[in-house]
C-alpha cells in the first residue's frame, strides 16, 4: 500500500471511521 494512499485515507473521515480495518493492514 503506497504511503500516499495511507495518508489520504487517514485524513479522510472514512479512514478515521475504518481505522480498525487499517489496523489489520498497517498501523502506519
Amino acid at each position: 500500500m503506497p504511503e500516499a494512499v495511507i495518508v489520504a485515507t487517514a485524513r479522510s473521515p472514512i479512514g478515521r471511521a475504518g481505522k480498525g480495518s487499517l489496523k489489520d493492514v498497517r498501523p502506519d
